[in-house]
């Protein structure tokens, strides 16, 4: 029970764990623009996204940049079978220094034909970990 409260505690002084309705509740996703910074073909993308932001806004975006990313044909999944979006907030040229939010998502493995055999998800979904830290990520903005 006490390692539960500390594990809770400790979620939300880092940020916020996104707990989100199932995909039917929400029927339409609210996207914004995002750019890739960094993607080396690994299990971790790294978005820039507008500072105004919002988190339901951030959320599906991150969920939509893991679906157009996830199955990409040179992405080396051999140390992980997760793929990691994390976003940082960027205006002008300048960028947080501290992620907005991230996605941790399994990605199935390929079939011996070399296609991918998860399911597109084109929201979050149940399989899902998101992390928001949306106003620490503002703060940090130099």
């Amino acid at each position: 029970m006490a390692q539960q409260l500390v594990l809770l505690l400790f979620l939300f002084s880092v940020g916020c764990v996104s707990l989100h309705e199932p995909n039917s509740v929400r029927a339409a996703m609210d996207l914004v623009p995002y750019i890739v910074i960094e993607d080396e073909m690994t299990s971790r993308i790294v978005i820039g996204i507008d500072v105004g932001v919002k988190e339901s806004q951030l959320r599906d975006t991150l969920a939509q940049a893991a679906s157009d990313h996830q199955d990409d044909r040179a992405r080396d999944y051999l140390f992980s079978d997760r793929l990691i979006v994390e976003a940082y907030l960027m205006t002008g040229d300048l960028k947080s220094s501290i992620a907005a939010g991230k996605l941790i998502r399994y990605v199935s493995p390929k079939s011996s034909d070399g296609n991918q055999t998860s399911e597109k998800i084109h929201s979050v979904s149940q399989k899902d970990i998101v992390y928001l830290n949306l106003l620490a990520a503002r703060g940090s903005i130099r």
